[in-house]
């Protein structure tokens, strides 16, 4: 699953880290009270986003809640990793990345590799898309390879690393 650009850079999936007590924001959101207040003039914008699109609310006496913990849990996960696998999620998570999905918040897809994983392959064993790349299969398909041990062994271990 995939990602939304917006939903991918939201204030929420994007911080790392909270610096005062290195926790996520998921947590922080979670376990403490946040203010409107507490974010900086920047971050406004965003937290306006995400506030008018049901992930947030500001209660009347000015904390920033979560809506949905579930939905910006799985934001962050994006975020974070990039994709998610639906089958290796628990029951309940699912539920709601089907919901996310109906919504337009994340795309599926039925290849095999994931589109940074067809990158990483591309880079290492094709031409394709770079100028720099390895191109080690078409290096042994064409013949053209040469017959150093030592080069050889090089490539294997590309192969075996890919």
């Amino acid at each position: 699953m995939r990602r939304q650009q917006w939903f991918l850079n939201s204030i929420l999936a994007d911080r790392k880290k909270d610096i005062e007590n290195r926790q996520t924001v998921f947590w922080t959101f979670a376990n403490k009270k946040v203010l409107k207040s507490d974010f900086e003039d920047y971050q406004l914008p965003y937290l306006e986003r995400v506030i008018a699109d049901g992930f947030l609310q500001v209660n009347d006496m000015g904390v920033v809640e979560m809506v949905d913990p579930v939905k910006i849990f799985i934001a962050g996960k994006v975020r974070e990793n990039g994709d998610i696998s639906y089958w290796h999620v628990a029951e309940p998570f699912r539920k709601v990345l089907d919901r996310l999905i109906a919504e337009g918040l994340l795309e599926v897809s039925d290849k095999l590799f994931t589109r940074d994983e067809v990158s990483y392959l591309n880079f290492h064993l094709n031409m394709k898309g770079v100028s720099n790349s390895k191109d080690v299969r078409n290096k042994y398909m064409h013949g053209s390879y040469e017959q150093d041990a030592k080069n050889q062994q090089v490539d294997y271990l590309y192969f075996l690393r890919t």
